[in-house]
């Protein structure tokens, strides 16, 4: 009976983290409580605009496409080595972000993913890569944190999401 339980209840617990992930991401945004409004991104179709900084983003991480005629992006967020996502022949403009260009999006108050999620939707709480002239970075959309240059995580083969970005 013992090993019953033992197996049970990590079961019990990941099937209640899933059915309540969705309410959790539903929840985290970016927008005004007052007007409704986000003042800091304008969406354009696929792309977002970020008016702080006047980057733009894809609003799918890589694999992912916008549904058409929705807010959601579908597909599986591909995960590549660090040598495929900067070896890699991106759209015309598009790039990888420089660290503190991608730690623009992360919203502090947010967590698994650490991005608002109705500008992002569908966004791994997973590392994504980001690189400098000091080398190779990782942002943790899971708890929203950084690290680098030349973390541990960007060696051996890791593998993490990207997100592009373009000026």
């Amino acid at each position: 009976m013992k090993d019953t339980y033992h197996f049970a209840f990590p079961t019990i617990l990941g099937l209640t983290a899933i059915m309540f992930a969705d309410l959790a991401v539903a929840e985290c945004s970016s927008r005004d409580a007052r007007s409704g409004a986000n003042k800091q991104y304008s969406l354009d179709g696929d792309m977002v605009i970020d008016n702080a900084t006047g980057f733009v983003w894809a609003r799918c991480s890589v694999g992912q496409r916008l549904s058409e005629g929705s807010t959601k992006c579908t597909g599986i967020v591909a995960k590549l080595t660090y040598d495929d996502a900067t070896k890699a022949k991106w759209p015309a403009g598009w790039r990888l972000p420089k660290p503190d260009e991608l730690k623009t999006i992360v919203v502090a108050d947010c967590e698994n993913p650490s991005i608002d999620s109705e500008v992002f939707p569908g966004t791994a709480p997973d590392p994504y890569w980001a690189v400098d002239d000091e080398g190779c970075w990782i942002v943790n959309f899971g708890p929203g944190t950084t690290y680098g240059p030349n973390s541990y995580l960007c060696g051996y083969g890791g593998l993490s999401a990207v997100r592009l970005v373009r000026e």
